[in-house]
């Protein structure tokens, strides 16, 4: 099909008229298969000229005209279903995702390999969703990471691969682990913004605002591919934030809400600090035309603060006060008249009621939930 060379040589409009054609004659002739085959290109097609409006549109077509003619369980289906699932997994929609992971595995597996790894990718994560088990989800994705070579050539999905398991190690506070995905990523993403954004990722959970610009700045004079590109404005928008910039802090939540209009994503807003999240809701109205991107975004998050599930002890909440200042770890010690091993003991264990992972986000966590 000359619509697939013209696909695979990155010509998309001169594909999509291909296959339009092609797809008319197919209907026409009443060649359903063929047509389902056309469909389903034009869906790969949108998806690589990077409009997932028009994905998802196509996509969510080709379904619908594939069951009513019982073939949604047809070899084309494959890659619709798998564009269907990462639409879901990007909208934050795991139930979605799960469905279209299940339809998959009905067809017995595929026989493209990217496909496949993929799919086994989409299951560990809504995996570790269900059970919260890290550290079977770091087993496992190592275990993935060894089976799937040929992921070393996508390098989209690559990026999201690589910041997905970079929050969840960050969450994990497993340095080792932080490590290790930071290694994979300089060796299949040399000198690029997405390798930035991991460092700044790290940089954050750490509470290394120095290390957090440099790497920043690194990425922004490069880029990165959509869900880092996402995650790294958005981590640019907290550093300006904190020096004060209101100008820059709108400028970068702006440019981060551009690229997840693209994509359609809102994932990316899980892997920053919550902050972050409270910056958008906070200038809902000042975006522009993209106040529905971002009132859209803030409802997929389900942000309504809520308190800590578990209550604070005594000794948790008057290290959350001190927080607030500008006090170091053995200063907050000499406050307390204790040592600074067990004021780090109460950080953790404050930090995991709250659910969140850096001194900022626990401030800003804790006045969302009016604890402070």
């Amino acid at each position: 099909m000359r619509g697939s060379w013209r696909l695979e040589l990155g010509d998309f409009p001169a594909a999509e008229n291909d296959l339009e054609s092609a797809l008319r004659l197919a209907t026409e002739s009443k060649r359903d298969l063929a047509a389902l085959d056309c469909q389903s290109r034009l869906c790969l097609a949108a998806a690589a000229d990077g409009d997932f409006r028009l994905t998802k549109q196509r996509c969510d077509e080709a379904t619908v005209w594939a069951t009513r003619r019982g073939l949604a369980h047809q070899t084309p289906m494959i890659p619709v279903l798998l564009m269907q699932a990462w639409a879901g997994w990007d909208s934050l929609d795991d139930p979605a995702t799960r469905g279209h992971v299940d339809a998959l595995r009905a067809f017995g597996g595929s026989s493209d390999p990217q496909v496949e790894a993929s799919v086994n990718w989409l299951d560990l994560v809504l995996g570790l969703g269900a059970t919260r088990d890290r550290q079977r989800y770091h087993r496992d994705i190592n275990a993935w990471w060894g089976r799937h070579d040929a992921l070393l050539t996508a390098a989209t999905g690559l990026s999201a691969y690589l910041v997905h398991e970079l929050h969840v190690a960050n969450e994990a506070r497993d340095g080792d682990w932080t490590d290790d995905v930071l290694r994979r990523a300089v060796d299949l993403h040399p000198g690029t913004g997405d390798v930035a954004v991991l460092h700044a990722m790290r940089a954050f959970a750490n509470d290394d605002t120095d290390g957090a610009q440099r790497a920043v700045g690194s990425f922004l004079k490069t880029g990165a591919y959509p869900i880092a590109a996402t995650t790294g404005y958005l981590l640019a928008a907290l550093l300006a934030d904190r020096e004060g910039s209101h100008r820059d802090t709108g400028h970068w939540l702006r440019e981060a809400l551009r690229v997840v209009e693209r994509r359609l994503s809102y994932r990316p807003l899980t892997f920053v600090p919550r902050h972050a999240t409270a910056l958008l809701r906070a200038r809902i109205g000042t975006f522009g035309p993209l106040d529905d991107v971002a009132a859209q975004a803030i409802r997929a998050l389900d942000l309504t603060p809520k308190k800590a599930s578990v209550p604070l002890t005594t000794q948790e909440r008057a290290v959350l006060e001190l927080l607030v200042s500008q006090l170091t770890v053995p200063g907050i010690a000499m406050e307390l008249a204790v040592s600074p091993n067990t004021i780090r003991t109460h950080l953790k264990s404050l930090y995991l009621k709250l659910d969140v992972h850096t001194r900022a986000d626990a401030v800003a966590r804790a006045r969302l939930a009016r604890l402070l």
